[in-house]
């Protein structure tokens, strides 16, 4: 066995030994990075139906204030710890 391979078997022993003591850490940065990534893609579509909203000039002004409350919402989300 050569040396990058003893290598790499000892960072993949300390990287299990960190999830090993901490894994309420690693689960929680998990969701957060999930709820992050959700919201970069849920807000260019949210934009283009609110677009699609002011292009209609029929449509409900209930309609308009619940698209831009989500875009709100989604980016006081994602700016939270």
């Amino acid at each position: 066995m050569s040396d990058s391979d003893s290598e790499d078997e000892e960072r993949v022993e300390y990287f299990y030994d960190i999830i090993d003591r901490s894994p309420d850490d690693f689960l929680r940065a998990g969701l957060l990075k999930l709820v992050h990534d959700l919201n970069l893609f849920v807000g260019p579509q949210v934009l283009n139906r609110l677009i699609g909203f002011l292009r209609n000039g029929d449509a409900e002004l209930r309609e308009g204030l619940w698209l831009a409350g989500v875009v709100t919402l989604s980016q006081i989300v994602m700016s939270v710890r």
